[in-house]
């Protein structure tokens, strides 16, 4: 029997319960190491663009409420690698980090009201986002989808309504950052 049929098609989780789970403690020291230098990496990246923020803004109330989500997302990634240090059981509880992700997206959604001149080194973020969160963030399929689209309408929605794009623009546009949830 080809070693494929053992394994659900869209997850690529075992169907057998028991060899998924054997499979899951057989790498769980590998993905907790690998979950926690990602979040540490992501805070780092998250907080080293305020320096750009304020290069963009200015010292402006925008600017301050977009330093204040950054500090709220890099907190929120350091204190979840701390408590996955104290708790790694905690690395098969989706909620904590799929908050953490949605706090990151929803953040990078938030940019497009703040900064509405920048569209084109948020469209470049938004790639990079949704390619982090396919495979740096070791989370089921499901969760991974559903937060890269959120991604993908809240970035075309806040395009829609602070940027100045023409009608066509905006359809390549959406077209483009739909794909890797199509692929």
């Amino acid at each position: 029997m080809p070693e494929h049929q053992n394994l659900k098609r869209y997850t690529g989780e075992f169907i057998d319960r028991i060899m998924e789970g054997r499979y899951l403690r057989s790498v769980h020291t590998r993905t907790l190491q690998y979950l926690r230098i990602s979040l540490v990496v992501v805070a780092a990246l998250v907080l080293a663009f305020a320096p750009v923020d304020y290069f963009m803004m200015g010292a402006t109330s925008n600017f301050y409420l977009l330093l204040g989500m950054r500090g709220i997302v890099g907190i929120g990634c350091l204190i979840l690698a701390m408590m996955l240090g104290r708790d790694p059981g905690l690395l098969y509880n989706p909620v904590p980090l799929n908050l953490v992700c949605f706090m990151m997206v929803t953040c990078g959604i938030l940019i497009v009201p703040l900064r509405p001149e920048t569209l084109n080194t948020q469209l470049i973020a938004v790639f990079v986002m949704t390619f982090a969160l396919y495979l740096f963030i070791p989370n089921r399929l499901p969760w991974i989808m559903g937060l890269s689209s959120y991604l993908a309408v809240g970035f075309m929605v806040g395009v829609y309504f602070w940027a100045d794009m023409a009608p066509g623009q905006l359809l390549v546009l959406g077209l483009v950052i739909f794909v890797p949830n199509l692929v």
